[in-house]
Parts: structure tokens; C-alpha cells; sequence
């Protein structure tokens, strides 16, 4: 009992430190609990917007444009609310937070994919790559959004808590749902192609480029997408990918004459078939 009750006593100084009182919590308890009129379709219209907005951005390689869909993320609400609920055991406020969590997900992996669907190119971006390939970093860039979430629920009332509270979870989930999306939408095109039979790991940098050799033999070539290996396949399959926009002169490609992965460019003859 006195350790609880040393507890609530910081509690009550930490809130005074950022300008709140102990009867503050209720009234952000209330709040989630009771959210204003318009707010639910506010909400998935917010979503629906930064899905849309982080898909193109993930596909077209635009740091900016993703850096928009952050902006209007709204993820950080039923995160928040079911930390709140947690909290406070409020199991009606854990159960709705949980559920709105859990349909954001799939409301932005679906959003996703059928934007994907619909494009006429499915190139694997920097962008992209660059949430298929998460590290302790990210862990810390998540440690730190949560503190910024936190620090908004205590000042809701200022615009900078609003902004910080909506980029924080935005970073955090929307790219990497997006790219999720964009992932099962690319799928199907490389359907029924076995990827047990590559050798070795690929190299992501640039190598030179390989000298002129005379037109391609028929042979099982292997491709890259991202971390995922492809093959084997004949060089008209390989075609079929390359008008389909599936791959590209940036794309890493191998066959069992070549000591490493290159980049289609760098292969001159293979580059030459694929454009004839």
C-alpha cells in the first residue's frame, strides 16, 4: 500500500510538471470512451488517405510524398487508447481500441495491395527495401514514437503534441503496411517459380559491368526482388516479367556462368534479348 501510494504521489508530479492535474485523467479516459460525433468516419478517411498517399510514395521512390501520408496518419489513436485502457482496466476501452487496431491493419494492407493491383509498374524501390529489412535502429525510432504519443495525450491541447502524436505512430506503421500490401500484390506474378535452387547471397552494390559475350545460350536465369530470390526460369519468361514491368535494368539477375549477381544493364547481351 505505501509503495502504491509513493506511485501515485510521482504520478500527480509528473503530470504537474507538464501542467496537468490528477482529475485530468478522467477527462482523457472520458474522451476516448465517448468520442466526438464524426470522428469514426473522420478517422478511416484519414487512414484510407495516408494509405493511398504511402503507397504511391513507396512506389514512385518519393521520400516526400510518404513523409505526407506520416502526416495525416491516424494510427496513433486506437494505439494510444488501448494502452489507456490497459492502464485504467477499462475493458470495454481495450476491447474497441483492439478491434479498431486490428481493422487498420487490414484496412491499410488491403488499401495497399489493390493500389499495387492497379499500377502499371511493380518496381522494388529504395523505399521499399528499405521496411522489408527492419534492425535494433527501428526498434529505437518505435521507443521514441511511443514517447511522443505519450507526451500528446498529456498535451492534446497544442498543435506541436497533434503533429508530433500523428508522425510518430505514422512512421512507425503506415510505409511498412504499405508495403506489405504492395508485396502480396506482386506475388502472383511470380507464382509457381522455385527459389530453393539459388546459390549463394546476393551483392546489393553495384559491380562492373560484364564484358561482351555472344547472344544468350539457353539457360535457368534467377532474379531479385528486394530480399527475395526468383527462379529458375528461360529467357522468355524472363522477357514476359520485363514487359510486364516486374523487372527492370536495376533488377539483379544470375545464372550459373556468372561468379556474382549483376544488374540486367550490366549484362549486355541479356539486356540486348530483353529489349529485341
Amino acid at each position: 500500500m505505501r509503495l502504491r501510494a509513493i506511485a501515485h504521489r510521482l504520478q500527480d508530479r509528473f503530470l504537474a510538471t507538464f501542467g496537468r492535474s490528477p482529475a485530468d485523467r478522467s477527462t482523457v479516459v472520458r474522451t476516448m470512451l465517448q468520442p466526438h460525433d464524426g470522428e469514426v468516419a473522420g478517422y478511416w478517411l484519414q487512414l484510407v488517405i495516408a494509405t493511398m498517399l504511402a503507397t504511391l510514395g513507396l512506389a514512385l521512390n518519393s521520400s516526400a510524398v510518404v513523409i505526407g501520408a506520416m502526416l495525416i496518419a491516424p494510427l496513433m489513436r486506437p494505439i494510444v487508447e488501448l494502452a489507456m485502457g490497459f492502464a485504467t482496466g477499462s475493458a470495454g476501452l481495450v476491447l474497441r481500441a483492439a478491434v479498431r487496431t486490428v481493422a487498420s491493419i487490414g484496412v491499410a494492407t488491403l488499401v495497399a495491395f489493390a493500389i499495387t493491383w492497379v499500377l502499371p509498374f511493380h518496381e522494388i524501390t529504395t523505399e521499399l527495401q528499405a521496411r522489408t529489412a527492419p534492425s535494433l535502429l527501428d526498434l529505437a525510432v518505435a521507443a521514441a514514437c511511443a514517447l511522443a504519443a505519450g507526451y500528446a495525450s498529456l498535451r492534446a491541447d497544442t498543435d506541436i503534441a497533434t503533429t508530433a502524436a500523428g508522425t510518430s505512430i505514422g512512421i512507425s506503421l503506415v510505409p511498412p503496411l504499405c508495403a506489405a500490401g504492395y508485396g502480396l500484390a506482386i506475388h502472383d506474378e511470380a507464382e509457381g517459380i522455385d527459389t530453393s535452387r539459388v546459390p549463394g547471397a546476393p551483392q546489393t552494390e553495384r559491380i562492373a559491368a560484364a564484358p561482351s559475350v555472344p547472344p544468350p545460350q539457353p539457360r535457368d536465369w534467377y532474379y531479385l526482388l528486394g530480399q527475395e530470390r526468383f527462379g529458375p526460369l528461360d529467357l522468355a519468361r524472363l522477357k514476359e516479367l520485363w514487359q510486364n514491368s516486374h523487372i527492370g535494368p536495376d533488377t539483379l539477375v544470375w545464372t550459373k556462368d556468372m561468379k556474382d549477381w549483376l544488374r540486367v544493364e550490366d549484362v549486355p547481351e541479356l539486356l540486348k534479348a530483353l529489349r529485341g
